[in-house]
């Protein structure tokens, strides 16, 4: 089954998890790895996004030097995080298995979109490791 198009020079993936299946699912089990984090939001005066993010803000998780998708859940009912102020997280990262020897209790991170630092953070543990 085709799963991408190609427009000119780009490639556009219809489902990008689909590709991807065999690194993610074994044993019918997702490959998971969460934490609990502290996360500091920029503001766009320091150099951050613009608008505030919801919970489940899918940036990019910086370990060594390779950026990781993640999502960014926030852990008491509020949806909304506010720019400018340190939030208690879970985040998910579903290729951090592989950098689970990293990222360890205390490990500090950025959280990246369109090639800049949105957010910084430190781990205060690790939840799950599949």
């Amino acid at each position: 089954m085709k799963n991408f198009e190609v427009i000119g020079k780009w490639i556009i993936i219809s489902d990008p998890l689909e590709h991807c299946q065999h690194d993610l699912i074994v044993n019918g089990d997702t490959i998971m790895l969460k934490i609990l984090a502290v996360v500091y939001f920029l503001t766009k005066a320091e150099g951050g996004r613009p608008k505030n993010v919801f919970s489940g803000y899918m940036p990019s998780f910086s370990v060594k030097d390779e950026l990781i998708m993640c999502r960014v859940i926030h852990t008491d009912e509020n949806e909304i995080l506010l720019l400018g102020q340190n939030y208690t997280v879970i985040i998910e990262l579903p290729y951090g298995e592989q950098f689970k020897e990293f990222i360890t209790d205390g490990y500090p991170f950025n959280l990246n979109e369109g090639g800049k630092i949105v957010g910084k953070g430190n781990v205060i543990k690790v939840i799950q490791a599949s």
